[in-house]
């Protein structure tokens, strides 16, 4: 939006409203078109369903007339029958033209034609023929007391029925039609109050925010500049629109402005500059003078300051070179005794590196250890599911033999059910009893071994994971004695290392002291040489103070 003209803006939003409101026109405009659609099959279905109650009507209106006529034999009364009969054929004509594109109506109709037509020539025409004469007319009316044409009549009420209320569903289809057009309309008129509402507040915001809002900035940035602030930021300068080209052409009159007030800031800073530079040569010239005859007069005070100086410099150089060969004494002696020093923390150091070599051993021990305990663990709990295993067969075993010794049982009665033929069948069985039995006792006591062993080896499996534990603590332990043994080792390697770094430090000392008495020495001379150069400087002194003399009268003429 910040790169299109006002006007396209405005274009914009009236062409979304000219779009917005047609939609909704047309919206309308349809659901108005099903009303009056709707409006018009719901009055054609009225006259469907009036001139079917009129065909019922004209076939009420024949069997009336038909009726009349049996019970008077007058001809005047069949005149509701032949006026019966016209109306049933203009009926049936205006019906069948109304419902000409709907089937099942026409289907309905001709069959309703068809029951109308059986019953005039069956009944209503055959009884009138029959009351023409007089021996005939006990039959005629036998027709209508034996209930002739009921079936007819009945069909064609059924038929007529089925008619109105097809015609009624479609009336419950168009006015659930029309009440939808309806809802629609009236939610479309809603909504479009809404939106137009909504696109007008959208638009105002809109058209606010890019007409009437950098108006206002752009005149506030101009109230700004016009106050002299000519440092103001001008917005809205990349815009490609009316208020771009405004904010561009302010921003050109501010360079214009600060262009021109940095020309009149230049040219009063040059003359400022100008004045400043005159007065500094006047200041700086007398600060000169004033300078120059202090420093003639400090020269002076200062070469015998100086002088002073060298004297106790001399003397202080002297006793620095005593203390220097005392300290030098007493740094030998120092060096000696750290010497000592590292050379037992070296030892010690030593006796550290093969203790934590035997904790590392220890540790690899204890590890070897706990895997061998954890693999004998493993085998035993083996065991225990083998001799757990082992029960199982021998209870397996048991049973056999329960169930042999049940067998031999059975063999030796039936063995001496069978009398003499059974006697080698009975010893047979016997053995095989005595066997069973024998078994079970085995059995019995393989068992209570198992049992025995079973408990045993719950107790080794106890054991054994109380001494994995046991070692896995050992492991843990020796690895904390090894941490600490290598920590110790390196603090005590840390302690030879900063012995023998003291007594380097000490060597150096002893070095520097040499040097301060060299240098305690070599200051001794230099003093004396300072002393010398001290008359010198209160010569250069005096001629200082006469040339100082001559420029303050050479200016002063000036």
């Amino acid at each position: 939006m910040k790169n299109i003209s006002l006007s396209k803006k405005l274009m914009i939003v009236f062409g979304a409203l000219v779009l917005l409101s047609s939609a909704l026109n047309g919206v309308i405009f349809y659901n108005k078109a099903t009303l009056e659609t709707t409006s018009t099959w719901t009055n054609h279905t009225f006259r469907v369903i009036d001139q079917a109650n009129t065909l019922m009507a004209a076939m009420v209106d024949q069997e009336t007339g038909f009726r009349g006529y049996l019970i008077t034999g007058q001809d005047g009364s069949l005149q509701p029958f032949r006026a019966g009969q016209e109306q049933f054929r203009a009926a049936m004509a205006r019906i069948k033209s109304l419902t000409s594109d709907n089937a099942a109506q026409q289907r309905r109709l001709d069959e309703i034609a068809a029951a109308a037509n059986q019953w005039r020539t069956e009944v209503a025409e055959k009884g009138i023929r029959l009351m023409a004469s007089e021996a005939t007319r006990a039959a005629a009316r036998d027709l209508e007391i034996t209930g002739a044409g009921k079936t007819s009549m009945d069909r064609i009420r059924a038929r007529v029925a089925e008619v109105i209320d097809g015609e009624r569903a479609l009336l419950e289809t168009r006015e659930q039609a029309r009440l939808s057009a309806q809802s629609t309309i009236t939610w479309v008129i809603a909504m479009s109050a809404v939106a137009m509402l909504l696109l007008a507040g959208v638009s105002i915001y809109l058209l606010t925010a890019a007409i009437s809002t950098p108006i206002r900035t752009l005149t506030t940035a101009m109230g700004r500049i016009a106050a002299g602030e000519l440092q103001t930021t001008v917005p809205f300068q990349t815009q490609r629109d009316e208020i771009g080209l405004i904010a561009k052409a302010l921003q050109s009159f501010r360079q214009s402005l600060a262009e021109a007030e940095t020309a009149r800031r230049d040219q009063a800073a040059r003359e400022e500059t100008e004045r400043q530079t005159l007065a500094r040569r006047e200041k700086l010239a007398a600060d000169f003078v004033g300078r120059m005859q202090d420093l003639a007069k400090g020269f002076a005070q200062s070469s015998g300051e100086v002088a002073d100086s060298a004297r106790n410099l001399s003397a202080t150089a002297e006793e620095t070179s005593r203390q220097a060969q005392a300290v030098a004494a007493a740094a030998e002696e120092a060096a000696s005794n750290v010497q000592t020093v590292a050379a037992s923390a070296e030892e010690m150091a030593a006796s550290v590196r093969e203790i934590n070599g035997q904790v590392s051993h220890s540790t690899v021990v204890a590890g070897t250890a706990f895997a061998e305990a954890e693999s004998s663990n493993t085998r035993i709990a083996a065991l225990a599911t083998a001799a757990s295993a082992i029960g199982d067969v021998i209870n397996l075993i048991k049973g056999i033999a329960d169930q042999t010794n049940l067998l031999a049982l059975n063999a030796t009665i039936e063995a001496a059910r069978a009398g003499e033929a059974g006697k080698g069948f009975a010893v047979v069985a016997a053995e095989v009893k005595q066997l069973a039995t024998q078994t079970a006792k085995a059995t019995d006591e393989i068992g209570a071994k198992v049992g025995e062993i079973q408990l045993a080896t719950d107790g080794t499996v106890k054991s054994m994971t109380e001494i994995v534990r046991v070692i896995g603590n050992i492991r843990e332990i020796s690895s904390s004695i090894a941490g600490a043994v290598e920590e110790q080792g390196a603090a005590t390697a840390e302690i030879a290392r900063n012995c023998q770094q003291a007594a380097m430090g000490t060597q150096q000392v002893t070095q520097n002291i040499s040097g301060v008495g060299q240098a305690a020495e070599m200051t001794g001379a230099a003093s004396t040489q300072l002393m010398t150069l001290s008359g010198g400087l209160s010569s250069q002194a005096a001629d200082l103070r006469q040339v100082v003399e001559t420029f303050v009268s050479e200016f002063a003429a000036a």
